[in-house]
């Protein structure tokens, strides 16, 4: 048996992903939670 991912798992999950996954349903969701921003020009960085 070689070594990585089982190829028929993978090909399934690549095809539920495509083909049956609700993206709009979870981007729905996602775009309902609170969101915060910052001030990156506060920031100081290293030199």
């Amino acid at each position: 048996m070689g070594a990585g991912f089982p190829l028929g798992y993978l090909q399934e999950l690549c095809s539920y992903w495509a083909e049956s996954y609700r993206w709009r349903d979870r981007e729905a969701l996602l775009n309902h939670l609170p969101s915060s921003h910052r001030k990156v020009s506060e920031v100081r960085r290293r030199r």
